[in-house]
């Protein structure tokens, strides 16, 4: 993995370590710290370094509702990717906490 995609995980992780939040959310916020360092990753990059965050463990994609279950982990299918929330396992957020 290069310094870019470690970056962009590093990022990722961080974007969803407080709150769910959704793929437009995560790729923007992810875009504006990259822009802050004169560097830039595409959509696909971003979800390219979410999907490796989900599958070492440190993210989870959920489907977020307003009645009880009000979060409900699910399997992280690409193809949803923009219906989808995520948040940080513990790990994922002792891994942002080294940081």
């Amino acid at each position: 993995m290069d310094d870019l995609q470690n970056q962009l995980q590093g990022f990722v992780l961080e974007a969803v370590a407080n709150d769910y939040e959704s793929f437009a959310c995560i790729l923007e916020t992810v875009s504006q710290w990259l822009a802050e360092r004169d560097l830039q990753a595409s959509r696909d990059a971003v979800a390219a370094a979410l999907h490796r965050a989900i599958n070492e463990g440190y993210v989870r994609a959920y489907v977020l509702s307003s009645r009880e279950p009000h979060s409900q982990a699910v399997e992280f299918p690409p193809d949803r990717l923009d219906d989808l929330w995520f948040y940080a396992t513990p790990n994922g957020k002792r891994f942002v906490d080294q940081l």
